[in-house]
């Protein structure tokens, strides 16, 4: 079953699915590895989002449900 792709103008408040309020930031491209970083990434905070970017890669993901949330296409 494939998931439906949920497009959003700024960053949600919670979840549409699931409700959780613990929204993360993708950090896309190769970032400077400090603990701080590591902590923000441990915490929920980020995900890495890697290297390779496209025009339309997710910019949220809920970590309750893993639901990613994309730009408003213009």
């Amino acid at each position: 079953m494939e998931k439906e792709i949920i497009r959003v103008a700024k960053k949600p408040g919670k979840c549409p699915v699931c409700g959780s309020v613990r929204i993360a930031n993708y950090i896309y491209g190769i970032p400077e590895f400090t603990t701080e970083l590591d902590r923000h990434v441990d915490d929920g905070r980020f995900i890495l989002g890697g290297c390779c970017i496209t025009d339309d890669d997710p910019l949220y993901r809920c970590t309750g449900c893993k639901t990613d949330f994309y730009r408003v296409k213009p």
